[in-house]
């Protein structure tokens, strides 16, 4: 009893001070980016009964351009509330979610004060609070992740048949997946752990079970001609971002593994855990990066093999298994990817670092308080980027967003039917406010490519825009100036220049077409 009422006591702290954290860092408007928008369509295509369609295109078509665990929980929020707050207030309730259940997986390794710090080095991690207050996918994949990791920490009957924590755990680890790609990482992982602990039943049944609940997805895809992966066909692009680039070969995607792993263990996972140094002001791996990271790998591994040896197969292996997946992605990512591992690995160093600190007290009959007095100081060096956050988050919206905004008021009331189609640099993001079709215009250097793609895509007016993107200026102006019979200008905003054009699909077909 006495144990039960120190975890509901530590509980309220963490409570109170995530709520503190919270409030410094939140962020109410949506954030420029284009995805936490897509998101955003997605779901409320579910909660206006479309289904799983792309509101941006005429007759509103199924789709599979993200899998569909997130859209399908904002949809279900959309029920009490269609606004942009609701959402990301849930995302930190995902966020919180997640350390609480990091705190039960923790207590099993180490005492209930130290679970407590590690749960609030996640609290003030600076990735961890920059994604829960942007509407993406992060803050719900890392809290169904850590509720699956609970959970198979906590199942204890040898019969997963009859094992409600058993069923439980399969639903959680396929809706991850079905969040983010990356949760098959997970799937493995507790599939090998199963294996390797000769546990066949439980791994036949995982894998039949998780099998069976895929299925859906698969199969809705397969019916609509949708089974094509983004993911999937991304990999062997040379850029994303750059498409005239081309495809790379066998060995270039090797190169491209490796040289990510090497980024991802160098840089990416270190300043994830101390977020406090800047890596990426490290522009070369110096032979000092080298050593840090390689010292903080190895009190990882130690926490994980010593500390954690009963599951330190399942912690080492989703690690990998993530990892190897971010390998294969063809974007510069840094620690994007990772940020969803951060939690295991905070639990995998410090677990370490716990134990190491005991050996050294007993060895060096050094004061125990200093492990305590470690964990406060790691909290307290995260305050400054908390602070830069919170300066980040308090922001006007810029210039250039305010008149891309504008044009999307000036279209909605233009056109209040909303049957217009529109070709912009951030399409999601211009239906917030314009509540019209849209779509970006093509990525190619070829002014013919440009305007039959256009025309194919119906469109009506084409933006010009100074977002800070470079594929504005290196495809579409390049067309309109040496087109210019084809774009009528409609509006024009000023500091910095933005401008609305009417494209003349006809004309422009007509001139394609030889006519």
């Amino acid at each position: 009893m006495k144990e039960r009422k120190k975890i509901i006591f530590l509980l309220l702290i963490m409570l109170v001070f995530s709520g503190l954290i919270f409030l410094q860092i939140f962020k109410k408007n949506i954030a420029v980016l284009g995805d936490n928008a897509t998101y955003y369509l997605l779901g409320l295509s579910i909660n206006q009964g479309h289904g799983y369609s792309n509101l941006l295109e005429a007759g509103k078509p199924a789709t599979n351009s993200f899998p569909p665990g997130y859209p399908l929980l904002m949809a279900v929020i959309m029920f009490f509330n269609k606004g942009v707050l609701i959402q990301k207030i849930a995302n930190l309730f995902f966020l919180f979610g997640a350390v609480v259940f990091l705190f039960f997986v923790a207590r099993k390794f180490v005492t209930s004060l130290q679970a407590f710090f590690i749960g609030v080095l996640c609290v003030t991690n600076f990735y961890l609070l920059r994604i829960s207050t942007l509407m993406m996918s992060e803050a719900s994949f890392i809290f169904f992740s850590m509720l699956s990791i609970w959970l198979i920490t906590a199942e204890t009957k040898k019969n997963p048949f009859k094992s409600l924590s058993f069923y439980a755990l399969v639903f959680s680890v396929c809706f991850l997946w079905h969040i983010r790609t990356q949760g098959l990482a997970l799937m493995i992982a507790i599939l090998l752990f199963y294996l390797l602990k000769r546990q066949w039943y439980h791994a036949a049944f995982f894998s039949f079970l998780s099998t069976l609940c895929s299925l859906p997805w698969m199969l809705r895809n397969r019916a609509l001609d949708l089974s094509g992966s983004r993911y999937l066909n991304q990999i062997m692009v040379k850029n994303q971002w750059r498409p005239e680039q081309g495809s790379i070969g066998l060995e270039e995607l090797v190169y491209r593994f490796f040289e990510t792993w090497r980024m991802l263990f160098v840089k990416a996972i270190p300043d994830s855990l101390f977020n406090f140094i800047n890596y990426q002001q490290n522009h070369h791996d110096s032979p000092q990066l080298w050593v840090v990271a390689l010292i903080i790998l190895a009190i990882m591994g130690t926490g994980f093999i010593i500390k954690m040896k009963n599951y330190a197969f399942l912690f080492l292996a989703y690690i990998m298994l993530s990892v190897s997946i971010i390998g294969l992605w063809s974007a510069a990512s840094y620690n994007r990817y990772v940020v969803v591992i951060i939690p295991i690995l905070l639990l995998g160093f410090y677990g370490g670092l716990i134990y190491l600190l005991e050996l050294a007290t007993k060895k060096l009959n050094l004061h125990p308080r200093i492990l305590l007095a470690v964990f406060i100081v790691s909290c307290v060096a995260q305050m400054p980027k908390i602070k830069a956050l919170k300066v980040e988050n308090s922001k006007k919206l810029s210039a250039s967003f305010s008149n891309y905004f504008q044009l999307g008021t000036f279209i909605r009331e233009k056109h209040p039917q909303g049957n217009v189609v529109v070709s912009s640099r951030k399409p999601s993001l211009f239906y917030l406010y314009a509540r019209s079709y849209g779509c970006k215009y093509p990525y190619t250097t070829k002014h013919n490519e440009m305007l039959q793609g256009l025309v194919d895509r119906n469109v009506d007016y084409v933006i010009v825009e100074q977002l800070g993107y470079i594929s504005t200026e290196k495809y579409l102006i390049p067309t309109i100036k040496a087109y210019p019979q084809f774009f009528g200008g409609v509006k024009a905003l000023k500091n910095p220049n933005t401008y609305l054009f009417r494209f003349r699909k006809r004309k422009a077909a007509a001139y394609l077409s030889g006519k």
